[in-house]
């Protein structure tokens, strides 16, 4: 069971990432809020993309929020709070290692792409300081930028494949439903409503 702690230090560790949640006794939450800081910081240093530094102040405001509005609860709802991974599905006894199980083959193509890009990119580094050292400055340039603006390419395309396979997906389940809602439908027997019809004059 959670309780409420010193509101001074709630205060000061709310404006950290995930920090807040983490002194009240929400693990699972800060934890999440921290990684996920963690991982757009990286996504937006490795890609190159600033954009994607944009979405770190609403992260900040919601873990900063968070935090207080749970430290100014009354102390009967504040204990009866659960702490569960935030963007994660909440159903009753999920464990962790039954969500890397589900989305196993997803894991593991995510880790083959990215080994294989830092394998790349380090390929590319040795080429490109042989032919600085080879005086091909031109050749060294050309290297350094295809692997300054490779990464942001690629993780352009694999984007744009999300977008296309979510939609695909959508697709397919909307055709999938479509036979039942067809097969749900009653027939009417119009013969019979025009002997029915007969029948009452």
């Amino acid at each position: 069971m959670t309780r409420k702690k010193n509101k001074f230090f709630t205060f000061v560790f709310s404006t950290m990432f995930g920090a807040g949640q983490m002194y009240m006794g929400f693990m699972k939450q800060g934890v999440s809020i921290m990684a996920l800081t963690a991982i757009l910081i990286a996504l937006g240093s490795w890609t190159g993309i600033g954009t994607i530094f944009l979405t770190l102040p609403v992260l900040w405001f919601y873990s900063f929020f968070d935090s207080i509005n749970k430290m100014t609860l009354p102390d009967r709802i504040f204990e009866t709070l659960e702490d569960n991974y935030i963007f994660l599905p909440k159903q009753e006894g999920i464990q962790l290692k039954s969500l890397i199980v589900k989305y196993e083959k997803a894991i593991a193509i995510t880790l083959i792409l990215l080994g294989g890009i830092v394998l790349c990119e380090n390929i590319l580094d040795f080429i490109a300081e042989q032919a600085s050292r080879l005086n091909y400055e031109g050749l060294a340039d050309f290297i350094y930028s295809l692997r300054w603006n490779g990464s942001k390419v690629l993780f352009s395309i694999i984007i744009i494949l999300i977008g296309f396979k979510m939609i695909i997906g959508k697709k397919k389940e909307l055709d999938r439903e479509e036979p039942e809602l067809v097969s749900d439908i009653v027939p009417i027997d119009t013969a019979a409503d025009e002997r029915q019809d007969n029948d009452n004059l």
